[in-house]
C-alpha cells in the first residue's frame, strides 16, 4: 500500500480520511496547515498527497502540491475542496492534480487514493 499525506484544517475530515485510508492498508500522516504539510511532505515525500485547497494559513492546497511535487515529481496529488471553481479546476489540471469536490463519499476518496497509489508505484519503478 501507499504512504499518504492528508492535509486539512478541519479535524473531522482529517480523522475520517485517516481512518478510512488506514482501513484500506495505507500508511497515513496528517497535517493541519499548509506550512506543516510542506515541511512534512518535502522532508519525506508521500506517494499520495490528499490536500484541501482552502487552509487556515498563508498556504493553500496548490502551494502545498507545488512544494511537495518539487521534492518528488512522482507524488500523486488529490486536491479536495468545498469551494470549486472553473479557475481552480483548470489550475489543478495544469498541474496534473486530481480534483474532488467536497462532500464526497469515503468510497470515492478511497478509490481515488488507490488509483493514485498505483500510478505513483508505476512511476517509481
Amino acid at each position: 500500500m501507499a504512504n499518504v499525506l492528508v492535509v486539512d484544517d478541519v479535524d473531522t475530515y482529517r480523522r475520517y480520511l485517516t481512518l478510512e485510508l488506514e482501513l484500506q492498508g495505507h500508511e497515513v500522516v496528517v497535517a493541519k496547515s499548509g506550512s506543516e504539510a510542506i515541511a512534512v511532505g518535502v522532508a519525506s515525500p508521500p506517494d499520495v498527497l490528499v490536500v484541501d485547497w482552502m487552509l487556515n494559513d498563508e498556504h493553500d492546497g496548490m502551494d502545498v502540491a507545488e512544494a511537495v511535487l518539487a521534492a518528488n515529481p512522482s507524488v500523486q496529488v488529490i486536491l479536495i475542496t468545498g469551494h470549486p471553481s472553473a479557475d481552480l479546476r483548470r489550475a489543478a489540471m495544469q498541474q496534473c492534480v486530481t480534483f474532488m469536490k467536497k462532500p464526497f463519499s469515503l468510497k470515492k476518496i478511497s478509490e481515488a487514493v488507490d488509483s493514485a497509489a498505483k500510478k505513483a508505484a508505476s512511476l517509481q519503478r
